[in-house]
């Protein structure tokens, strides 16, 4: 199964800067009431099923939940890459 700092790998060792950085922009999602927050932590974190995300976050199936855990994912690194760059 992937794992969350799966995305930073550098050879093995996980860069300590993009964790921190990936952390805060998690509790960002997390204040701002989004449901990415809860659909990634409910993923990597608690290893529910799809199916078990999409019942509890009322989506209309586990595929709908998968979609939307992609677009996290991506709108996750995207912000940790860009907080990065500066």
């Amino acid at each position: 199964m992937e794992s969350i700092t799966d995305w930073f790998d550098d050879g093995g060792e996980v860069n300590n800067e993009r964790v921190n950085i990936m952390k805060d922009v998690l509790k960002e999602m997390k204040e701002g009431s989004s449901k990415c927050y809860d659909i990634l932590v409910r993923f990597f974190y608690q290893n529910q099923t799809m199916d078990k995300i999409a019942a509890e976050l009322d989506y209309t199936n586990a595929d709908n939940a998968k979609n939307q855990k992609y677009r996290c994912q991506e709108k996750l690194k995207s912000e940790v890459f860009k907080r990065l760059q500066k």
